[in-house]
């Protein structure tokens, strides 16, 4: 692989490997859900999965499916300004009032930001590293540093690099092959988010 592969996933629209997919007036949810049944169908668990997870699946589903590089050769670096807060909010709300305390497992499990890195190396078999960062606002050059960090480690070709802010509804994950990167691929990628 030799170029950057990006998509990017809006509430009116997923855009990206020769795909665009509109939203016809539904909820962001039922949208996630019609993208998911076009393009795959088949993984159930995707439908227990909180906003940023079901984000971050259909993305790299489109990116690695039919992908030749190799996954022990890819690390993820995934970066938000919120981690789980829109599931953490739903999973608050079922222990905060003791007369109808009733905790969800099926929340709780995503009140862990890196529960879609989680999803994605065992979907796709990726055995490196997965970091999570929550930053107050996407920041060009730290983006730069941490995927150059990654790509000092001589096995790592591929970094499939995210920026997600799931409470409004929004994912740009590129496919960043080390032959390619630059701070310029960077610009590039995330020129939409700054």
């Amino acid at each position: 692989m030799t170029e950057v592969t990006t998509v990017h996933l809006r509430d009116e629209e997923l855009l990206g490997v020769g795909l665009e997919i509109k939203n016809d007036q539904i909820s962001f949810n039922s949208f996630l859900k019609k993208i998911y049944q076009q393009i795959d169908g088949k993984y159930p668990k995707f439908y227990k999965f909180d906003t940023c997870s079901k984000m971050t699946y259909l993305a790299a589903f489109l990116l690695l499916e039919n992908m030749v590089t190799h996954m022990d050769q890819l690390s993820i670096i995934f970066m938000s300004t919120e981690g789980s807060d829109l599931i953490d909010q739903k999973h608050l709300a079922t222990i905060t009032d003791r007369e109808h305390y009733f905790p969800s497992p099926a929340n709780f499990v995503y009140t862990l930001p890196n529960i879609a890195i989680g999803e994605l190396c065992i979907r796709h078999k990726i055995k490196q590293e997965g970091i999570f960062f929550i930053d107050e606002e996407f920041d060009q050059r730290k983006s730069f540093s941490r995927i150059s960090i990654l790509f000092n480690k001589s096995n790592i070709q591929c970094a499939l690099a995210v920026w997600a802010t799931p409470s409004q509804k929004t994912l740009t994950m590129s496919l960043i092959p080390k032959a390619t990167f630059s701070e310029k691929t960077i610009d590039k990628i995330f020129k939409k988010i700054i």
